[in-house]
């Protein structure tokens, strides 16, 4: 029975999941997993920032910096999926699942965003509307989502 983080290799044998992103980055080059790296600690100040600037997602730029990460640096991912903020968040994720905190987080400072561009006369016009339809579809996308504890109903 395999334990959760085991992942089976092709010649049958399981590695941990940290050794699988170990072999999944040595097959890039030095200057392409250093690239990779640059857009995962990019990607993590981004994501920090968007705690603090509505409008600005976290979620988005932490996904994006794990993956960059996991084909870069397993030392970095690693740090990204066991952080104490973080991780549970990347895990939950993987499941296909958004807790609720998440969910208002988002609501509130895309909600924000929404009223800033109005409340500050923002020339709304095709993009303008564009960007608050964008907001509220994925809004709705991430309202969708099941929260960690729900089960899946198949029907």
């Amino acid at each position: 029975m395999r334990e959760e983080g085991e992942i089976k290799r092709q010649d049958g044998m399981l590695d941990t999941e940290s050794d699988s992103i170990a072999i999944q980055a040595e097959r890039f080059s030095a200057p392409v997993r250093w690239l990779l790296m640059g857009l995962a600690l990019i990607s993590l100040g981004v994501g920090f920032i968007g705690l603090f600037l509505p409008g600005l997602p976290t979620t988005e730029f932490v996904l994006l910096a794990a993956w960059a990460a996991s084909l870069s640096s397993p030392k970095l991912y690693r740090w990204i999926v066991e952080h104490k903020q973080l991780g549970p968040l990347l895990k939950h994720w993987k499941k296909g699942q958004l807790p609720r905190k998440a969910k208002w987080m988002a609501t509130f400072t895309m909600s924000l965003a929404a009223v800033l561009m109005i409340v500050t006369h923002f020339p709304l016009g095709v993009w303008g509307t564009l960007a608050l339809l964008c907001m509220a579809g994925v809004l709705v996308w991430l309202w969708l989502k099941p929260e960690p504890g729900e089960e899946l109903e198949l029907t």
